[in-house]
């Protein structure tokens, strides 16, 4: 109302407002909680879904892939940066591999999974042959969204966009 927390704190109570809290008390969005399902970020659910789904609709293997430019929430870049870099370090820890996007996009590429036994293994030379065409951009978006665009050997540019943590149906990842 007109003397409640929003318009002592913010100055006017938001339009739109009295539709949203429609719901509270009947939906809650506890209910749409989704495990991590890999190692590292669970903010990395979002591209390893898009890439997956992209590898499996296009029949992708690591050698019909060019580049791979991944797009996060601008949210991300600092923690993102931080484990990319900590990746880029000569003896690369199987955390630091798990922290890594680049990484996990190339053992996803190379496997058409992401495999557990992959990550202590870190920085094979098949797999830093993959990260070296992953790139990483940045946007002004949701926690949640995630942007892949793919390059094949043919000239092909595919997209995927992913905008939340919902496993894909056809996923049956044995982690």
């Amino acid at each position: 109302g007109p003397n409640g927390t929003y318009a002592a704190f913010y100055g006017a109570v938001p339009a739109g407002l009295e539709e949203r809290l429609g719901s509270l008390g009947r939906d809650f969005a506890v209910l749409r909680a989704s495990s991590k399902r890999y190692p590292g970020s669970g903010t990395y659910i979002p591209p390893i879904e898009a890439a997956r789904a992209l590898f499996r609709e296009n029949g992708l293997r690591h050698e019909d892939v060019e580049a791979i430019e991944v797009t996060l929430p601008l949210s991300l870049r600092d923690r993102s940066t931080y484990f990319e870099r900590k990746f880029d370090e000569p003896d690369v820890s199987a955390g630091n591999a798990s922290g890594s996007i680049r990484f996990q996009l190339s053992i996803l590429l190379l496997d058409g999974d992401l495999r557990l036994e992959r990550y202590p293994q870190g920085k094979t030379p098949e797999v830093m042959a993959q990260v070296r065409k992953v790139r990483v951009a940045f946007a002004e978006r949701p926690i949640s969204w995630a942007r892949v665009e793919v390059r094949t050997t043919d000239g092909r540019t595919l997209h995927g966009v992913r905008d939340d943590y919902v496993r894909s149906e056809e996923h049956t990842s044995e982690l």
